[in-house]
């Protein structure tokens, strides 16, 4: 029964360009592709470089030019320039700004090729007063293709492509290991370690006595302290979400910081992960401080883990 379904791309057939851009929106995320770089010249100008873009599906080329926006009547108002795509309209897509008190948010409709609904994409804010632009922030993101998620550590480890994030598997692995180590208690009670991959927990010393401490830890007697920091964060792929992510921690020996690690993320579909470790000498009657934090706005998710050890 072929009545009732149809296959876009034959030969002598018509790709209609609703179609094309369904095609193309399945696999490239909204945003820029080159240039459209956003300056301020002074008074009420917003400046766009030249540059390429893509919404939802749909490749748009923008031209060099200025933008004039209208100045706060009295006092500060708050402004925004945006991409206004209307697939039912006559110019389906535009460039609009406004100046006001209550910014509207972005409409972004998934569904907007199939319904004729609109969809937009910010480029800018501001703040107008009745003279001049202040806090221009060129807002956009950049378009990517779909998101391959690595779900093991070597992976990660050897990924350089910003495009890519780590999958769950990938996040309970680093549970047990860290920095390439993975750690455990051995059958005298001991702890121990081991190279990814080897079967069996190593000592880390005949005559070393190793304890698990956390936040607060005074030390006993003069000895080192081993340190795992890790963390992974990931924007959670929807425009209506906060899309800044981030995460940190640190160790300090009382007063003198001794390992630190910070990453963070303003990208829908933005990815990090990070490990530092360190190993250093303590004195009896320091304070340890172990301190990890982390923000994940709307749907986004961020982890975090730290490890730390004191050796006599």
């Amino acid at each position: 029964m072929a009545e009732h379904i149809r296959m876009k791309q034959v030969p002598g057939g018509t790709v209609s360009a609703v179609d094309d851009r369904i095609l193309y929106d399945v696999n490239l995320s909204c945003g820029i592709i080159e240039g459209c770089e956003i300056s301020y010249p002074g008074n009420n100008m917003i400046h766009i470089n030249a540059g390429y873009g893509i919404i939802k599906g749909g490749l748009f080329e923008m031209d060099d030019h200025t933008l004039y926006v209208d100045y706060a009547e009295a006092g500060e108002v708050t402004g925004q320039v945006y991409l206004h795509f209307d697939p039912a309209a006559e110019d389906k897509l535009t460039i609009l700004y406004e100046t006001t008190h209550t910014l509207h948010q972005m409409e972004q409709n998934e569904d907007c090729n199939y319904h004729n609904k609109v969809y937009e994409i910010q480029l800018c804010t501001f703040t107008a007063t009745t003279t001049a632009l202040l806090n221009v922030e060129q807002t956009w993101v950049r378009a990517t293709g779909a998101v391959e998620v690595l779900d093991n550590l070597n992976e990660i480890m050897a990924n350089t492509d910003a495009n890519k994030c780590a999958g769950a598997l990938a996040v309970k692995q680093l549970n047990s290991n860290l920095g390439g180590l993975e750690f455990g208690l051995m059958e005298n009670g001991k702890p121990g370690w081991k190279e990814r991959g080897a079967d069996a927990l190593v000592p880390f010393k005949a005559d070393a006595d190793f304890t698990l401490i956390s936040n607060g830890f005074i030390v006993p007697e003069d000895g080192y302290i081993i340190g795992f920091l890790t963390i992974v964060g990931k924007g959670s792929g929807d425009p209506y979400d906060n899309h800044y992510t981030a995460a940190s921690g640190y160790i300090d020996v009382s007063e003198d910081r001794v390992c630190t690690i910070s990453k963070s993320v303003n990208s829908t579909n933005g990815t990090f992960t990070g490990v530092v470790k360190c190993a250093v000498p303590v004195k009896k009657g320091d304070t340890i401080t172990i301190s990890m934090t982390k923000y994940a706005g709307g749907g986004n998710w961020a982890y975090t883990e730290s490890v730390v050890y004191y050796m006599k």
